[in-house]
């Protein structure tokens, strides 16, 4: 197995580390959006607890 291992390897580098930081963007973006919402529920919970979920 004596194939151009640094050519591919290098492009799979690239390709893994783009999808890496993707990975790490949504994640943080769904992290700020759930502690965004946590905090809305404290602020707002006297006013949620009269409404009818169902």
């Amino acid at each position: 197995m004596d194939h151009d291992a640094n050519g591919s390897g290098s492009l799979m580098a690239s390709d893994d580390e783009e999808f890496t930081r993707e990975i790490m963007r949504i994640m943080t973006v769904w992290t700020v959006v759930v502690v965004m919402a946590g905090i809305a529920l404290v602020i707002f919970r006297d006013a949620l607890v009269g409404l009818p979920i169902f």
